[in-house]
């Protein structure tokens, strides 16, 4: 019973190790860190690496594109 209770204890301490260290490793998305950052109102430039900012860009403009499917570009028969 002893045996038992100790493999059960083990695997107990296996599991709150494997969700407390995939707790911590787990990264925030890129967007939700400088929305964070902006919310605290501080600089993006300061905490951000550059690549973090180029892909922030990056996803700023993918938010901001137009498209050429614009319903004023179609042009009416005449």
């Amino acid at each position: 019973m002893v045996t038992v209770l100790r493999e059960i204890s083990k695997v107990f301490i296996l599991i709150i190790l494997i969700v407390f260290l995939a707790f911590i490793l787990s990264d925030k998305p890129l967007e939700a860190k400088a929305n964070k950052l902006i919310q605290d109102k501080l600089s993006l430039h300061e905490n951000l690496t550059r690549e973090e900012r180029d892909q922030y860009m990056l996803y700023l403009r993918s938010l901001n594109a137009e498209t050429n499917d614009s319903i004023y570009s179609i042009e009416l028969p005449k």
